[in-house]
């Protein structure tokens, strides 16, 4: 069972936390994230009963970049850097 927890809000103006609704039953194997200078919106795909792609989270600026992870590879905890703007994103070890 995955356990979820919120380091708070980031994010520019009117950005909000946010629960995809996460079972047991699904898994993350891509994470889609569109970003310049900035992080502007993060999309998870899941598989697994009720998969697929979220809504997409943030704004519509930005270069999509698309992470795939293996069969073998889950995501644990991200983290990130922020001032009034998130501006990484990162595996956490």
């Amino acid at each position: 069972m995955a356990t979820f927890s919120y380091c708070g809000v980031s994010g520019g103006h009117g950005g909000n936390k946010f629960d995809d609704g996460q079972t047991a039953n699904r898994k993350i194997v891509e994470v889609k994230i569109n970003s310049g200078w900035y992080v502007d919106a993060i999309q998870l795909v899941y598989s697994g009963v009720g998969g697929g792609p979220t809504p997409k989270h943030g704004g519509g600026g930005g270069t999509l970049k698309v992470f795939k992870l293996a069969a073998d590879e889950d995501i644990v905890e991200v983290g990130g850097k922020h001032g009034d703007l998130i501006d990484s994103i990162y595996e956490c070890r």
